[in-house]
C-alpha cells in the first residue's frame, strides 16, 4: 500500500514538473514568435537594399524552429502515450481487484450457507431439546459470524429452532424424554457439535482475514480511483495545452509558409533586376572602354610609384631602427660606465674610511702590541717552566724506578729471611718443648716459689738471674707492644697502598698534561711567529703610507683574530701551569709520606732484629737448662710460648710481603 502511494506521488510530481516545462517552452515560443514577427514586420522586402542572404537565413532559422517544435511535439506525444498506457495498466489492476472482491463475496455467501446447513442438521435430530445453554451457544455462533446484536434476537433463534425441513416444522418443546439409545445419540451429536464449532471458528478466522483484506483493497481502490481522476484531469489540461500549442504552431507555420512564398517571389524579382543592372553595366563598359583602359594604365603607374615609395620608406625605417638600436647601446654603455664610476667612488670612500680606521686602530693597538710582547716574554718563561717541569718529571720517574728496584731488593731479602727462618724453625722444633717445660717451671716459681727445690731455684737463677719473674712480665709487655705495632703497621700499609695508587693516577694525569703542553707550546710558537710576521708587514705598509687593499684589511682583521686566540691560549697555559704547581705540591707531600713510611719500615725491621736476638738468647738459655730432667714442664711451657712467637712472626712476615708487593 505504502509503495503504491509513494509511486503515485512520485509520478504526480513528475507530471507537475513536466507541465511546468511545457509552460516555459510555451512562453519561449511565444516570445520568439513575437520577436520574429516584429523583425519580419520591420523588414521591407520591396526595397532594393534588402539583402537576399538575410532572407535566406531567416528562412533557414524558421525551418529549424519548425523542426524543433515538431520534435518537441513528438516527445510530448510519446509521453502522453506512456501516461495513457500506465492509466490502462492501473485500470486493469482495478478490474482484477474488483474480480477478487466478487470472488471473496461469493465465498462468504457460501460459508454463510454452510453455517445455516450445520444448524439445520442439528435441528433435525428428534431427541434434541435445546436448553438455555444451547440457545446461548447458537447466539455465540451468530456473534462469531460478525453479525450485529440486533440481528441476534429471539425471532432468529426461533427460526433456527423451528426451521422447516421439507414441509414439516420441528417443535423441540414437544419432544419426549430421551432413553439410553437417545442419550448415546445425544453424546455423539454433542461431539459432532464441538467439531462443527471448531470448524465454525476456523471459518470465522478466515472470514475476518478476508474481510480485512477486502477493506484494505477497497480503500486502495478508492484511493487509486481518486488518483486516476486527478491524473485524468491533469491529462485533459495537458491535452488542452498541447492542442493550443499545436494550433499556434500551425498558425505560425502557415504564416511562415506564406512569408517564404512572398520572399521567393521577391527573390525572382531581384534576380531579374540584377540581370538588368548587369546588362546596363556591359553597355557602359563598351561605351567608356578607352577611358577605362587609360585609367587602368594610370593605376598601374601609380601602383609602381607607390611600391617604389614603399621600398624607400622601408629603407628609411630600417635606418631609423638601426640608429635607435645604436643609441640604446650607447645609452646602456653610458649607464654601465656610470655604475662603474659610482662603484669605484664608493670603493674609494670605503678604502679611505678603512685607512682612517686602520690608522686609529694602529694608534690604539700600540698598547695591545706591547701586551703581546709581554705575553711572548711570559710564554718564554712558561716554556722554561715547562722545560723544568719535564726535567722534574724525568727525575721523579727515575726516583720511582729506583724505589721499585729497592722494593724488589727488599722482597729478595725477605725471601732469604723466610728461608732462613723456616730452616731455624725446623731445627728448633725439638728444642721448643724443652723451653716450654722450662718456662712452665718459671710460672710455677712465680706462684709457688717456696715449694721449689733448691736445685730448680738454682737453675732458674743461673738462666734468668735473681729477678726472673719481672723478666717474664717485661717480656709479656714487649709482646703486647709488638702486637700493637703490628696493627699500626697494617693500617699504615693500607694507607700507603691507597696513597701509592692515588699518586700513580696523578702521575698519569701529569704526563697527559705534559703531552698537551708540548703540543700547545708548538702551536703557540707557530702562532707567535705568524703574528710577528703580520705585525712586521703591517708596520712596513703603514710606514710607507701606501693605499690599503682589501687583502691588507683582511690581514689586519686576521691579526686581531690571532691576537684573541693567543690571549685565550695564554690563559689556558696559565691554568695548566697552576695545575702543574698543584700537582708538584701533591708529589712533594707524597714523597714526604713515602720517606716517613720507609723510616717506619726501618724501625720495624730493627724491632724484628731485636726480637730475633732475644729469641736466640732464650734458646741458648733453654739449651743450657735442657741437661736437667727436672725442668721438663718448664721446657713444654717455653715451647708453647715459642710457637706463639712464631705465629706472631708469620703474621709480621705476611704484612711485610704485602707492603713489599705494594
Amino acid at each position: 500500500m505504502s509503495f503504491d502511494a509513494y509511486h503515485w506521488a512520485k509520478r504526480q510530481q513528475e507530471l507537475q514538473e513536466h507541465s511546468k516545462q511545457l509552460a516555459l517552452q510555451k512562453i519561449n515560443f511565444s516570445s520568439k514568435n513575437s520577436q520574429e514577427k516584429s523583425r519580419y514586420g520591420s523588414i521591407k522586402i520591396s526595397q532594393k537594399d534588402a539583402p537576399v542572404e538575410e532572407l535566406r537565413m531567416m528562412l533557414h532559422l524558421g525551418q529549424e524552429e519548425i523542426q524543433d517544435i515538431t520534435s518537441a511535439l513528438s516527445l510530448e506525444r510519446k509521453k502522453n502515450y506512456e501516461i495513457e498506457s500506465q492509466l490502462q495498466v492501473y485500470k486493469d489492476r482495478c478490474e482484477d481487484l474488483e474480480r477478487t472482491n466478487r470472488s471473496l463475496t461469493t465465498l462468504l455467501v457460501e460459508k454463510d450457507n454452510l453455517v445455516s446447513k450445520y444448524v439445520a442438521e442439528l435441528a433435525l435430530f428428534k431427541n434434541f431439546k435445546p436448553s438455555q445453554g444451547k440457545i446461548s451457544m447458537i447466539s455465540d455462533l451468530a456473534d462469531s459470524i460478525n453479525l450485529d446484536e440486533e440481528d441476534v434476537s429471539e425471532e432468529w433463534t426461533a427460526q433456527i429452532i423451528h426451521q422447516p425441513v421439507g414441509k414439516k416444522i420441528i417443535d423441540f418443546s414437544s419432544v419426549k424424554q430421551p432413553n439410553l439409545l437417545d442419550r448415546e445419540i445425544i453424546i455423539q451429536d454433542e461431539i459432532e457439535f464441538k467439531k462443527l464449532k471448531r470448524a465454525l471458528q476456523e471459518t470465522q478466522e478466515l472470514y475476518r482475514a478476508t474481510s480485512e483484506q477486502l477493506k484494505e483493497k477497497s480503500d486502495k481502490c478508492d484511493r487509486q480511483e481518486e488518483e486516476l481522476a486527478a491524473l485524468r484531469a491533469k491529462l485533459q489540461e495537458t491535452r488542452n495545452d498541447f492542442n493550443s500549442l499545436s494550433s499556434q504552431i500551425l498558425r505560425q507555420s502557415s504564416d511562415r509558409d506564406y512569408q517564404s512564398k512572398s520572399i521567393l517571389v521577391e527573390l525572382d524579382e531581384l534576380r531579374a533586376k540584377k540581370s538588368d543592372y548587369e546588362n546596363e553595366l556591359k553597355k557602359l563598359e563598351n561605351r567608356y572602354k578607352a577611358s577605362i583602359e587609360q585609367f587602368e594604365s594610370d593605376l598601374a603607374n601609380s601602383r609602381e610609384r607607390f611600391l617604389s615609395l614603399l621600398d624607400s620608406k622601408t629603407k628609411i625605417e630600417s635606418e631609423i631602427l638601426e640608429s635607435k638600436i645604436e643609441k640604446r647601446e650607447l645609452q646602456n654603455q653610458l649607464q654601465v660606465k656610470d655604475t662603474a664610476i659610482s662603484e669605484m667612488s664608493a670603493t674609494i670612500q670605503s678604502y679611505e674610511k678603512e685607512i682612517s680606521f686602520l690608522k686609529k686602530s694602529l694608534s690604539l693597538n700600540g698598547k695591545d702590541i706591547s701586551k703581546i710582547d709581554q705575553s711572548t716574554e711570559e710564554l718564554l718563561s712558561l716554556e722554561k717552566l715547562n722545560h723544568s717541569l719535564k726535567e722534574t718529571i724525568k727525575n721523579l720517574e727515575n726516583k720511582e724506578k729506583h724505589h721499585l728496584e729497592e722494593i724488589e731488593n727488599l722482597k729478595e731479602k725477605i725471601e732469604i729471611y723466610e728461608t732462613e727462618q723456616n730452616h731455624e724453625a725446623k731445627v728448633d722444633e725439638n728444642v721448643s718443648q724443652q723451653t716450654l717445660q722450662q718456662l712452665s717451671y718459671i710460672i710455677l716459681s712465680k706462684d709457688k716459689a717456696s715449694s721449689l727445690d733448691s736445685s730448680s731455684s738454682t737453675i732458674i737463677k743461673q738462666v734468668f738471674g735473681d729477678n726472673c719473674m719481672k723478666l717474664i712480665e717485661n717480656y709479656e709487655e714487649m709482646l703486647q707492644n709488638l702486637q700493637a705495632d703490628k696493627q699500626t703497621l697494617r693500617d699504615r700499609l693500607n694507607y700507603e697502598v691507597e696513597q701509592r695508587a692515588h699518586t700513580l693516577e696523578e702521575v698519569k694525569g701529569l704526563l697527559e698534561v705534559m703531552f698537551r703542553l708540548d703540543s700547545n707550546n708548538r702551536e703557540v710558537e707557530y702562532k707567535i711567529k705568524e703574528v710577528s710576521d703580520e705585525l712586521f708587514s703591517v708596520r712596513n705598509q703603514l710606514s710607507d703610507d701606501v693605499l690599503v687593499s682589501p687583502k691588507h684589511v683582511h690581514n689586519v682583521f686576521s691579526f686581531r683574530d690571532s691576537e684573541e686566540k693567543l690571549k685565550r691560549r695564554l690563559d689556558q697555559q696559565l691554568n695548566e701551569t697552576k695545575e702543574l704547581e698543584r700537582l708538584k705540591t701533591s708529589l712533594e707531600q707524597q714523597k714526604s709520606e713515602k720517606h716517613r713510611a720507609l723510616a717506619e719500615k726501618e724501625q720495624y725491621r730493627e724491632d724484628l732484629a731485636q726480637s730475633i736476638l732475644i729469641i736466640a738468647e732464650l734458646k741458648e738459655k733453654i739449651s743450657m737448662i735442657e741437661g736437667t730432667a727436672q725442668n721438663c714442664d718448664l721446657i713444654g711451657f717455653l715451647q708453647c710460648e715459642a710457637a706463639a712467637f712464631e705465629d706472631i712472626f708469620g703474621e709480621n712476615q705476611l704484612a711485610e710481603e704485602s707492603f713489599s708487593e705494594l
